[in-house]
C-alpha cells in the first residue's frame, strides 16, 4: 500500500514536470517563430534598402552631366533619391557612369565619322572647286597686273613721244619764225638793192 503511493506521488510529480516542460518549450517555440519571421522582415528591409540604393546610384551614374539614360531605368533611382538615398560613388553608379561614356564616345565617334564622311562626299569636291577658283583668281589677278604694267609702260612711252613731239613742235616753230625773219631781211634787203640799182640808174642817165 505504501508503495502504491509513492508511486502515485512520484508520477503525479512526474506529470507536474513535463506539464511545465511543455508550457516552456511552447513558449520558446514561439519565441523562436517570433525571431525567424523579426529576421525574415529585416533582411527583407535589407534587401529593399540595398535595392534602392543600387537604383539611386544607377539614377545618379546617368544623371551625372548630362542625362543619357531613359526614363523607364532611372525612374525608381530618381524616387530613391527624393527618399533620400545618395547612391554616389557605388559600383552601380559607376557602372551607369561608364556606361554613359562608352554610349557617348560611340555616338561623337559615329558623328565625327559622319562629319568625314560628308566632307569627303560633298566639302571635298567644294574645296577642289574653291582651290581651281583661287588659282583662276590669282591667274587673272597676274594678267591684270601684267596688262596694268604694260598700261604704264605704254603711257609713260605717250608722255615721252608727247614730250618729244613738244619739242620737235617748238623747233620747228622757232625755226619758222626765223625763215620768216629771213624772208623778211632778204625782201628789204631785195628792195634796198632795186632801190640802189634804181638811183644807179638814174646817175648814168645823167652822165
Amino acid at each position: 500500500m505504501e508503495t502504491c503511493r509513492t508511486s502515485l506521488i512520484a508520477f503525479a510529480l512526474l506529470a507536474a514536470l513535463l506539464s511545465g516542460c511543455d508550457s516552456e518549450v511552447s513558449r520558446l517555440q514561439s519565441e523562436n517563430a517570433s525571431l525567424r519571421q523579426r529576421l525574415a522582415e529585416a533582411g527583407q528591409r535589407q534587401a529593399e534598402l540595398e535595392y534602392m540604393e543600387q537604383q539611386a546610384g544607377i539614377a545618379a551614374g546617368c544623371d551625372w552631366l548630362v542625362s543619357l539614360c531613359p526614363t523607364s531605368i532611372v525612374e525608381t533611382g530618381r524616387q530613391a533619391q527624393a527618399q533620400g538615398f545618395g547612391g554616389g560613388h557605388t559600383l552601380p553608379f559607376w557602372i551607369a557612369f561608364i556606361t554613359k561614356l562608352l554610349a557617348m564616345g560611340t555616338f561623337l565617334g559615329g558623328m565625327g565619322g559622319m562629319a568625314i564622311w560628308l566632307w569627303i562626299k560633298i566639302g571635298y569636291p567644294e574645296a577642289e572647286e574653291l582651290a581651281k577658283a583661287k588659282a583662276l583668281l590669282q591667274n587673272a589677278d597676274r594678267q591684270a597686273k601684267a596688262a596694268q604694267q604694260r598700261a604704264a609702260q605704254a603711257e609713260a612711252k605717250a608722255v615721252l613721244l608727247c614730250e618729244a613731239n613738244w619739242d620737235a613742235q617748238v623747233t620747228l616753230e622757232e625755226l619758222n619764225r626765223q625763215i620768216e625773219a629771213s624772208k623778211q631781211t632778204l625782201e628789204a634787203k631785195t628792195r634796198e638793192i632795186q632801190a640802189t640799182k634804181l638811183v644807179q640808174a638814174a646817175l648814168n642817165a645823167f652822165d
